[in-house]
C-alpha cells in the first residue's frame, strides 16, 4: 500500500509541471464587435443626392484566459464593398477595399473588458433625385457598405487568438493584401 501512494505522488510530481506550462499558454477571450457612423454629411447637387460618411467598429475583448496578460497586440482589417454611382454591378467576385489598423493592451487583467474602436472609412453614397435615373439600368441608389472586420491578437509576436465579423469573412478574403497585378 506504501509503495503505491509513493509511487501515485511520484506520478502526480511529473504531471503538474506539465499542466501548469500548458495552462500558462493558453488564451481565452470573447469579441464582440458592432458598426458605428462616426460623422457624416449630405449635399444635394442637382439631380444628385452625395454622402460621405466615416464608419468604424466598436470592439470589446474580454480576458477569459484565467489570468492577467501583459503587452498584447491587436490587428485588425476592415473591408468595404465599394458601390459606384452610375455602374451596374457586375455578377461574380468584388475586390473590397480594406484599411488595417492595430491597437496595444499593456495589462489585460484576467475577466476585464478592453474596448477600442477602429480606424475608419469613408462610405460614400450617391442617390438620384426623384424623376432621374442612369441611362444604363444601373442602380439609382450606389452606397458603400462595411462588408466585415478580421481581427487576430497576437502576444510575444505569435498569434494566439482570431475573430472575424462575420466569420465567413476568413474564407472569402486573405488577412495578407493581395499582390497588385503589373
Amino acid at each position: 500500500m506504501r509503495k503505491l501512494s509513493l509511487l501515485t505522488v511520484a506520478f502526480a510530481m511529473i504531471l503538474v509541471p506539465a499542466v501548469t506550462s500548458q495552462a500558462s499558454d493558453t488564451y481565452s477571450f470573447a469579441f464582440t464587435s458592432s458598426q458605428k457612423k462616426l460623422e457624416g454629411e449630405q449635399k444635394t447637387t442637382g439631380d444628385e443626392i452625395i454622402s460621405r460618411e466615416q464608419w468604424a467598429y466598436n470592439v470589446t475583448v474580454e480576458n477569459k484566459s484565467f489570468r492577467d496578460l501583459e503587452n498584447l497586440e491587436i490587428k485588425y482589417i476592415l473591408f468595404m464593398k465599394p458601390d459606384i454611382a452610375g455602374q451596374k454591378m457586375l455578377s461574380g467576385h468584388i475586390d473590397l477595399k480594406r484599411k488595417a489598423g492595430s491597437t496595444a493592451i499593456k495589462l489585460f487583467k484576467n475577466y476585464d473588458k478592453f474596448s477600442f474602436t477602429t480606424e475608419s472609412m469613408e462610405l460614400n453614397g450617391t442617390q438620384l433625385t426623384s424623376g432621374y435615373y442612369w441611362g444604363n439600368g444601373a442602380n439609382p441608389n450606389a452606397k458603400d457598405a462595411l462588408k466585415g472586420l478580421w481581427l487576430r491578437v497576437f502576444a510575444d509576436g505569435k498569434q494566439v487568438a482570431e475573430y472575424a465579423n462575420p466569420p465567413s469573412i476568413t474564407s472569402k478574403e486573405r488577412w495578407d493584401a493581395p499582390k497588385m497585378k503589373k
